[in-house]
């Protein structure tokens, strides 16, 4: 899930570029509409979730792929992909370390409820924790952790 979210954010980045925008807000919109299109996707349809990942990211990639071949620009949007360690800053740095952290206390916080998600959803239900606000949680933070990530290698 984590590497299909991190390719479909390309045609968010791409926007982003064209607009003027920062990259993180286009990859972060379109983190967000990956997961959410998966979640859908797996919800509304008989479609398995290995497919329904499949499907998305392959379609948003092929979209950013198109849109880097339809506007030509001076910056090598493919670092998206590949990144470049070598050209993070000392903000950077302390951006990621920000989120970063901030996830942690999350997962930290939601520990239990997670872990009782995580092997047995029906019991979590009976519990009274809404297995469908966890799995949006945890979509949340994944998209958040992926886009803090490739963030500055853009």
């Amino acid at each position: 899930m984590g590497d299909a979210v991190s390719h479909a954010v390309l045609p968010g980045v791409v926007l982003a570029y064209l607009v003027g925008a920062p990259f993180a807000l286009g990859a972060l919109l379109f983190a967000g509409l990956a997961v959410a299109l998966i979640w859908l996707v797996r919800g509304t349809t008989k479609i398995k979730e290995d497919a329904a990942i499949g499907t998305v990211f392959t379609t948003l990639f092929a979209l950013g792929i198109v849109l880097i071949s339809k506007n030509p620009s001076q910056i090598d949007l493919h670092h998206v992909l590949f990144g470049n360690l070598l050209g993070l800053s000392t903000s950077d740095v302390w951006q990621i370390s920000g989120l970063a952290a901030a996830v942690f206390v999350v997962l930290a916080a939601k520990r239990r409820d997670l872990t009782l998600f995580a092997f047995d959803r029906v019991q979590a239900h009976t519990l009274g924790i809404s297995p469908a606000r966890l799995s949006a949680l945890l979509l949340a933070l994944l998209a958040i952790t992926i886009v803090s990530a490739i963030q500055p290698s853009a």
